[in-house]
């Protein structure tokens, strides 16, 4: 069996020397490659197997922390059972016992994001080309964030701003927002080819990909503040705001193929893992 964390394709990293402790320290960095990340557990009747829902070299494979750190919740399918859902990772696993995962069952689109509310209690996941939040202890329903989308419409890679203003997520004309709450959105970016949002950790900027480039806009308005001349298909924020690290989708059997970048595009190190990085989370750290 294969304990949780540490192999199957799941490599933990130290994210190095923070710089600014604004607004979260850096904690570990865990890489969800295309090797086929897994956490067994358990023997006899009681014995689990969660694989991660694997979406191809380009894909986010939708791993993100708690806001605490103590919580790391990818997209995956319970092989022995047969269904998809959201597998919280709060611990080790063995041979004997599953105490350190939780799954939350409930089909969830591949190859998208996931993001945990300001408090912890909500997960914002997509399902059906809709975002919807759903109870990170139970599974259930919270709200669909996106009801009645006109057919050939999407809604998908939900981020949720740090402060508990909004959710954003990619759509069809632009990345938009909408109140957790429910209640009408608007467009904040106007665009075709934009993706992958995500709030910064003090929620003063969203970030993107726009052409294929790590873009930053201001969270309110949706002012352009910069785009970096980081190439890239997925990223993640440090936990101090101060850094990206992204995937290339391009192999690299050295392993060393995440980047970490500063704000401007600089590379300032590289987080290893297996010929692909699919997506790297950052644990924060308070």
């Amino acid at each position: 069996m294969t304990a949780a964390l540490v192999a199957g394709g799941v490599v933990l990293a130290g994210a190095g020397p923070a710089a600014a402790q604004h607004p979260g320290r850096n904690g570990e960095q865990v890489v969800l490659s295309d090797s086929g990340p897994r956490w067994e557990c358990g023997s006899g009747t009681s014995e689990s197997a969660y694989y991660l829902d694997y979406s191809g070299a380009t894909g986010a494979q939708g791993g993100a922390y708690s806001p605490d750190g103590k919580v790391l919740a990818v997209n995956a399918e319970d092989v022995y059972r047969e269904r998809s859902g959201v597998l919280l990772v709060t611990g080790p696993s063995s041979d004997t016992t599953c105490a350190g995962l939780r799954f939350l069952p409930g089909a969830i689109d591949t190859g998208t994001h996931l993001a945990f509310s300001p408090d912890g209690k909500s997960i914002a996941i997509q399902r059906a080309s809709n975002v919807q939040i759903i109870s990170a202890s139970t599974g259930a329903l919270v709200r669909n964030l996106t009801p009645g989308l006109p057919a050939g419409t999407y809604a998908k890679d939900p981020t949720w701003d740090p402060k508990g203003r909004a959710i954003a997520y990619t759509a069809t004309d632009g990345i938009r927002t909408r109140p957790p709450g429910g209640g009408a959105g608007k467009l904040l970016i106007k665009g075709t080819g934009l993706s992958r949002p995500e709030y910064s950790p003090d929620g003063r900027y969203l970030a993107y990909l726009t052409g294929g480039y790590i873009a930053y806009a201001d969270a309110v308005t949706g002012k352009l503040v910069k785009r970096t001349p980081i190439k890239a298909v997925d990223f993640r924020y440090s936990p101090d705001g101060l850094s990206f690290v992204f995937s290339t989708g391009v192999a690299n059997f050295d392993g060393a193929n995440c980047p970490v970048a500063n704000l401007n595009g600089k590379i300032t190190s590289r987080v290893y893992a297996d010929a692909y990085c699919e997506v790297v989370a950052w644990q924060p750290l308070r």
